[in-house]
């Protein structure tokens, strides 16, 4: 996350004689915005084996595994930072019973599932 500078100076009556600087997180509030902004940025991308062909590399080596951004279920040819939030699957609808992710759904509730 973006931590911040945080300074605290020494020395008499105010003077700045010595400076004493450390690294804090921001609060609460503002990490939980940022992820939330990442959350709603984020974008899915498929995980797709690249196989290369140079004969002077060990075999073992020639298979690399990477993930490709995606649009729908077109490639992009663009890798995704290692500051995004990407997803491999679609979130389950939690609104309905689904045993098998473990939801008993919104029995009894209203559910809004487009709802932020």
């Amino acid at each position: 996350m973006n931590l911040l500078l945080e300074c605290k100076c020494h020395g008499v009556s105010g003077s700045c004689t010595m400076k004493t600087c450390w690294k804090t997180l921001p609060t609460f509030r503002q990490i939980g915005d940022a992820l939330m902004k990442k959350y709603y940025r984020a974008r899915p991308v498929t995980a797709t084996a690249i196989y290369l062909n140079a004969r002077h590399l060990d075999p073992r080596r020639q298979r690399k595994r990477h993930l490709v951004l995606t649009k729908g279920k077109i490639p992009i040819k663009k890798t995704p930072k290692k500051s995004e939030l990407v997803f491999l699957q679609l979130s389950p609808n939690y609104c309905e019973r689904d045993l098998a992710v473990g939801s008993l759904g919104t029995v009894g509730r209203n559910c809004n599932r487009t709802s932020r």
